[in-house]
């Protein structure tokens, strides 16, 4: 018995079952840390696409000086003397599209009361696959008056 006890022989049954059930345990804990990162990241990617879509749309809009000009280069869902609406379509990729894809980029410029050609642009992504908004953005700006 004494001989049993003392061997140096190696590791015993026992010993490799729990080393493979604790090497079993914490790597089910560590693969299911690669998929949540992966998933993280996806949703990250998309975020940043959208936040690069709305940066890029509200900039283009910038660049207009008169409303006239602004208001013949787009396509516009509603427009009434206090407010003007449009949208754009993207598909997965974020690539532009001419119908309702996966990504909507709704915009809406409102007349402010207090200057006049000052609106305010408000702009949202939603995903149409879950009716989510991805990010908002709000901002002003000038449209001189033609002369």
């Amino acid at each position: 018995m004494k001989k049993l006890l003392s061997s140096e022989q190696g590791f015993t049954l026992i010993e490799i079952i729990i080393s493979i059930a604790l090497l079993s345990i914490v790597s089910v804990i560590v693969l299911r840390l690669f998929v949540l990162s992966y998933a993280i990241n996806e949703q990250a990617k998309i975020s940043d696409e959208a936040n690069t879509l709305i940066i890029n749309q509200l900039e283009t809009m910038k660049t207009y000086d008169h409303l006239e000009t602004f208001l013949s280069s787009y396509n516009w869902l509603d427009e009434t003397p206090k407010e003007i609406q449009g949208q754009l379509f993207y598909d997965n990729t974020f690539k532009p599209i001419d119908y309702e894809g996966n990504y909507t980029l709704n915009w809406s410029m409102v007349k402010d009361g207090s200057i006049s050609g000052l609106y305010q642009i408000s702009t949202h992504m939603i995903d149409t696959s879950t009716n989510e908004t991805l990010t908002t953005y709000t901002t002003k700006h000038y449209f001189k008056n033609k002369e």
